[in-house]
């Protein structure tokens, strides 16, 4: 890259930092590396990687940490502490942009073909922040080599510190030029990447006791006025897997307003879709199309396992409860049950990620006659090998199984173990909704149920549920995490 080629505009630079800024919620320590800035780089002895040395605040070159950040093309140089110059191609932000929003990234076939693997990049440089309004400021040439080049000419005064900047520009085979800034490129090493601060939100797990102590209550009117609360609400119910919410008005459509404040309702077969618009009643029918909608007890189960893809979130609101004994709904933290069964059978557990069950459901409701039917796993794996799924219902659990006698056997001793931890006291939280309240939870990791219960004449149990995606929860708690926090 020449010397001449030119510094960011202002507006350049306002619609980079709009568009970096946009990631702050995806890095945790974003503030914290806003001190880094890049001491020194240079093409590495490989000759496809770029080589970053970090420093800190305003210390001097002598002060540098250290730190090293790679940038590769090829699969090979893929190691512990790289990055790949195919990743960053894609990742460059253009300068183009409409009423300041950002033109689209690059596409990646386009990168692919216009990297050169063994020299994705002609050239790299530094460049301060300062050089905006002063282009005399010092930046720092990398071409093709090993060597570094100091551009004497644009050079101010020497002083310490001075070779410590904040964006890295890299100029490409096809012409383009792409600016890095110094905090962006830190919070993407690879190797030392932070967890995602709201998909990665680590899992609090209880039993009964615990939760019974834990659970957290929300006021309906709060949720529908005040950002924070909602916001709360929504990582709690990420976190714990469930929370209560007081105060509701008692009657139909109060789960469609809360949905409006989260994201969106999903619908099943046995939402009301045209009446009540994607929800489901609960109620004690004469002729029921399922065994919610019966006085009896429901066995501890999540929802729709029938299905392939199943709902994320489950809200129940109470619009009447009955006026008798019983009808208190067991509760179970999934996630729990499947770690206390790893640690005490593994090759039970081992079974419950590997074996596939199906499910059916057959009958007439709101969108008239269905045959549902899927094949899943009880327990599924996220990336990492933890727990992130938990399928399980025995009432809507099919007979058939698609293996071998033996894994046959074996499938059933696993679930037999996993049902004997479900249903173990210490596990099960008992709560009996109220007239107003709404029940949320997890339904990939809270298993939930319902003791028998009698009414008296006169008096109605009514529910109303509806689902939510956690797509659009998670993306709520993003839009809310940047003006509540």
């Amino acid at each position: 890259m020449s010397s001449d080629v030119p510094f960011l505009t202002e507006e350049e630079m306002s619609v980079l930092d709009t568009t970096f800024a946009s990631e702050r919620l995806l890095h945790p320590r974003w503030e914290e590396y806003s001190e880094f800035k890049l001491a020194n780089i240079k093409w590495s002895d490989v000759g496809d990687r770029v080589e970053v040395q970090w420093a800190r605040g305003r210390q001097s070159d002598g002060d540098i940490e250290g730190l090293l950040a790679r940038c590769g093309v090829e699969t090979v140089t893929r190691s512990e502490d790289g990055k790949s110059l195919v990743f960053i191609h894609p990742e460059m932000q253009c300068n183009n942009s409409v009423n300041g929003i950002p033109l689209k990234k690059c596409n990646m076939a386009e990168a692919v073909q216009n990297a050169n693997i063994l020299a994705a990049a002609d050239s790299a440089q530094l460049t301060s922040r300062k050089a905006v309004a002063d282009p005399r400021h010092a930046h720092c040439n990398i071409r093709r080599g090993n060597h570094i080049e100091w551009d004497s000419r644009q050079q101010p005064r020497k002083r310490a510190g001075k070779k410590n900047v904040f964006w890295m520009t890299i100029q490409w085979k096809d012409g383009h030029i792409s600016h890095y800034p110094a905090t962006w490129l830190r919070c993407n090493v690879f190797s030392e990447s932070d967890p995602d601060p709201v998909a990665d939100m680590p899992p609090q797990l209880w039993d009964a006791a615990t939760c019974r102590d834990r659970i957290q209550i929300f006021d309906f009117d709060d949720l529908l006025s005040d950002d924070r609360a909602l916001f709360a609400l929504l990582r709690e119910v990420k976190g714990l897997g469930i929370a209560i919410i007081e105060n509701v008005p008692q009657k139909v459509r109060q789960i469609h307003r809360l949905a409006e404040r989260c994201g969106y309702l999903t619908p099943c077969n046995y939402a009301l879709i045209i009446i009540s618009g994607e929800t489901f009643q609960v109620e004690a029918k004469v002729d029921p199309s399922n065994a919610a909608y019966t006085s009896g007890s429901l066995s501890i189960h999540t929802d729709l396992t029938y299905f392939n893809d199943t709902h994320d979130i489950q809200m129940l609101h109470c619009i009447a409860q009955a006026d008798g004994e019983g009808g208190e709904n067991t509760l179970v933290d999934g996630f729990k049950i499947a770690n206390d069964l790893r640690q005490r059978a593994p090759k039970l557990f081992d079974i419950l990620t590997t074996e596939v069950l199906e499910y059916h459901d057959v009958g007439h409701d709101a969108v008239g006659d269905f045959f549902q039917h899927s094949r899943v796993r009880t327990i599924r794996l996220n990336d990492k090998g933890d727990v992130d799924k938990i399928i399980f219902s025995d009432h809507g659990r099919s007979a058939m199984l698609r293996m071998g006698v033996d894994n046959v056997v074996a499938t059933y001793e696993a679930l037999a173990a996993f049902a004997d931890l479900l249903y173990d006291r210490v596990n099960v939280f008992r709560y009996r909704m109220r007239g107003g309240d709404i029940l949320i939870m997890d339904n990939h990791r809270v298993l939930h149920g319902r003791e028998a219960f009698t009414m008296k004449s006169g008096s109605s149990r009514h529910l109303e549920g509806g689902y939510l995606d956690w797509d659009a929860v998670l993306s709520k708690i993003r839009v809310l995490g940047q003006s509540v926090e």
